[in-house]
């Protein structure tokens, strides 16, 4: 059985897992995550090495089964753990979740594309492959562009892993810490989309689109020295 056929299997049955699991209210909502916040932080407290671990896999395992409850867990990060660790930990769950979707579809799907759509591909594949962490960077900076569309996308590229993990760290640090620190606020967050103000948005949006220009502008300098 060809790859593609396997991993479209795998992401049917997931999905229709995690599909009963919400419905059925097994997976816990933010309003739950709230009221349960006080016992959280008892545990976290009692076992702080143990629930920064458990922590960081639940994270991870959220991400890449891309359920929908990322931002609840970093506000509850915050408040558990405090901004600085709190942060630490949301963002290396996240690079780890994003980096097994990485592998499995680069691993189920990337064959497939490049034997049928490697024209189309060619293009992001040779700028992937050149700037991959510089792409990934600006992508991960911007709040504006699917965290999930990032990882199939990058796995269908020709860029690195290294690159890839690389510029998923750095780049989700920003706005893991502003999600995290607002966690000290839980008690009195009624949404959690509501967490982080528009505008503060749209002034991370702008810096990233600098951050890019700068790293634009200086490979470009570079090809011209050399």
């Amino acid at each position: 059985m060809k790859r593609e056929y396997i991993g479209i299997a795998t992401i049917m049955m997931v999905s229709t897992i995690v599909a009963i699991l919400y419905v059925n209210g097994t997976l816990p909502s933010f309003a739950e995550i709230q009221e349960g916040r006080d016992m959280f932080r008892d545990k976290a407290m009692a076992m702080p090495q143990v629930s920064g671990l458990l922590f960081i896999a639940f994270y991870a395992g959220v991400v890449a089964l891309s359920i929908p409850l990322a931002t609840p867990l970093s506000l509850l990060g915050g408040y558990l753990f405090g901004a600085v660790i709190g942060t630490g930990l949301v963002v290396v769950g996240a690079t780890v979740g994003a980096t097994i979707i990485f592998i499995l579809v680069r691993f189920f799907f990337r064959d497939f594309f490049l034997r049928n759509f490697e024209s189309r591909l060619s293009t992001l594949n040779q700028d992937f492959g050149t700037h991959g962490f510089r792409n990934i960077l600006f992508l991960r900076l911007t709040p504006l562009v699917p965290f999930s569309l990032i990882n199939v996308a990058a796995a269908l590229s020709k860029v690195n892993m290294r690159d890839y993990m690389l510029g998923t760290f750095l780049g989700i640090i920003p706005f893991a810490y502003v999600y995290v620190e607002a966690g000290n606020q839980l008690a009195n967050i009624t949404n959690a989309d509501d967490a982080v103000p528009f505008t503060m948005v749209i002034s991370r949006s702008l810096i990233a689109v600098a951050i890019f220009m700068f790293l634009l502008y200086r490979s470009k300098k570079q090809k011209t020295i050399v």
